[in-house]
């Protein structure tokens, strides 16, 4: 998929330090993302993501699915990472579909 580059490219850009991100790594966060959230509501948990506390414990959760699933060597930082390009990339879409509808 596209927008999985375009993200790949994102957290390349923004990443601080050598830290490279290869697509595949990429792709395994993202599953690891939906995986949670899978998990979250199967269990009923009742975590508010729009709380500091909230989106930390959904984010270190996300990080033991992705250490014990696919067994990625990342952390917290590396998911929060992956959100903020994430929604950056779904912005700029969102923008230039606007734009190419003038």
């Amino acid at each position: 998929m596209k927008i999985d580059q375009f993200i790949c490219d994102y957290m390349n850009t923004m990443s601080t330090g050598n830290k490279e991100y290869p697509l595949e790594i990429v792709r395994k966060i993202k599953r690891s993302v939906s995986l949670e959230k899978e998990d979250r509501i199967q269990k009923k948990l009742d975590i508010n993501f729009n709380s500091p506390n909230g989106r930390k414990k959904i984010n270190e959760r996300t990080t033991h699915i992705a250490k014990s699933v696919f067994k990625l060597n990342i952390t917290v930082k590396d998911i929060m990472l992956f959100r903020t390009c994430k929604s950056r990339e779904a912005k700029d879409r969102k923008l230039i579909g606007t734009l190419e509808k003038r």
